[in-house]
């Protein structure tokens, strides 16, 4: 009876493992990425893309989000996260093999350990998701 119990038990698990989504992209902040001064190059700047500058305010957020995908959704993720300049709405879009590799570079680098254990985080993150699209 217990083994049974156990098998039914271990079904219902594998099937709802099995039925489980998986997202075709990750939606993180510029902030995940580390400093402006580390990921301009990947990301571009701190600020809305359709301004020339930031605020002279040093204090000044910009609600950035970047969405991570595979290389196949490009076009599909730029038509579902359109950049909106009057309503704020600022995306970046990265491949998870360009994302991927960024992070990597950066954690080997280890310059300073907390920012190091925050890539580490969103590296997971992004990984989740392009392991679900292989």
């Amino acid at each position: 009876m217990r083994l049974l119990l156990c098998l039914a038990v271990a079904t219902i698990a594998s099937s709802c493992a099995s039925t489980k989504t998986c997202e075709k992209y990750v939606i993180l902040d510029y902030e995940d990425f580390g400093p402006q001064a580390m990921t301009h190059s990947l990301i571009g700047m701190q600020w809305w893309q359709w301004q020339d500058h930031g605020s002279p305010n040093a204090g000044t957020l910009y609600d950035i989000k970047v969405i991570v995908h595979p290389d196949s959704l490009t076009k599909d993720v730029k038509k579902d996260f359109p950049i909106a300049p009057i309503q704020h709405l600022d995306y970046r879009y990265v491949t998870f093999k360009n994302a991927q590799s960024y992070l990597d570079h950066h954690i080997a680098e280890d310059l300073i350990p907390t920012l190091t254990a925050e890539l580490k985080l969103t590296r997971k993150k992004i990984d989740k998701v392009a392991i679900c699209n292989r």
